[in-house]
């Protein structure tokens, strides 16, 4: 008990008293000598253990700060390869969790032969290779789904809002040369500009710019006739209705009522397979390809196989 606790705590160090043996009653009288008894790689274990339950939830900073820990304290040879690695991903994966893909980048290269699919999204969102064109749309997918996992509901429904405009506005910039915050009317179908030039009179002080908002954006997308998009918006208009009034009802919106995990498993499904359809729809019109999903991020690298 004494033993198990000495390795909780990490406080003090764990020694055996030993010496010549006659038999298995007692050490022979004045032949005691006090070993040390090497604890390290039962105290690694122990914080790998514990940097591993919090990856599962995604908690790759607090993760990292274990490992860190845990190695100026008692990393040896045996293990400090395995641990250098898990700290180089959780700081890749913490700061891709916070969009700094630039940062993540640089510290996933070294590994991106294990993390292709990966590294090649992660490509495309720092700005170095040209991808489909949504991939920040399937980033914040991935981010919700990682807020839900840590009970943060109203933060995963917020970024899927913002994966719903994202999408409404790569859209309308790509495939109709249209800004939605500075709309050229004259591109505009014919019975939309009236009511959005209203738009131009709140804008600004000075008038002249009109901009529009999610609804008004995806409104304007099914404005043009056999839209790709606009058509799979059109049947869904009413539950995406309904997802945004869950989401401008919360404190995070309009509203002070807390987004809970029933709201988000009711809405949040229907939202994401509709932005998935999208995406996959909208590459084959750019004369674009989907060469790979972005996966979740990974929990399970802290192992001498992954």
């Amino acid at each position: 008990g004494l033993a198990a606790a000495a390795l909780d705590d990490g406080c003090c160090d764990i020694a055996l008293v030993v010496g010549r043996r006659n038999d298995l009653v007692k050490v022979q009288d004045q032949s005691e000598f006090v070993r040390p008894v090497q604890v390290w790689d039962a105290q690694m274990r122990r914080r790998m253990k514990a940097a591993q339950e919090l990856l599962v939830r995604y908690d790759y900073a607090a993760a990292e700060q274990v490992l860190r820990s845990a190695a100026a304290q008692f990393a040896a040879s045996g293990t400090i390869q395995l641990v250098q690695r898990g700290i180089a991903l959780c700081r890749t994966f913490d700061a891709w969790d916070r969009f700094d893909h630039p940062v993540a980048r640089r510290a996933l290269q070294p590994y991106q032969g294990k993390f292709v699919a990966h590294w090649r999204l992660l490509t495309c969102l720092s700005g170095d290779v040209e991808g489909h064109g949504f991939e920040w749309v399937e980033d914040l997918l991935r981010n919700a789904e990682r807020r839900q996992a840590q009970g943060r509901h109203d933060d995963a429904v917020g970024r899927i809002y913002r994966a719903i405009e994202m999408t409404g506005q790569i859209w309308l910039k790509e495939r109709h040369q249209l800004e939605t915050g500075n709309l050229d009317l004259t591109r505009v179908p014919e019975g939309m500009r009236a009511s959005l030039a209203r738009n131009s009179e709140t804008a600004s002080p000075e008038g002249g710019k009109v901009k529009i908002g999610l609804l008004q954006a995806w409104g304007l997308v099914a404005a043009f006739p056999n839209d790709p998009l606009g058509q799979l918006f059109l049947p869904r208009r009413e539950v995406i209705l309904d997802f945004l009034a869950v989401r401008n009802e919360s404190l995070f919106a309009h509203g002070y009522r807390p987004i809970t995990g029933a709201d988000y498993n009711r809405h949040v499904p229907r939202m994401t397979a509709f932005l998935e359809e999208c995406i996959q729809t909208a590459v084959v019109p750019l004369g674009r390809k989907r060469p790979v999903v972005l996966e979740q991020f990974p929990t399970t690298f802290l192992t001498a196989s992954a």
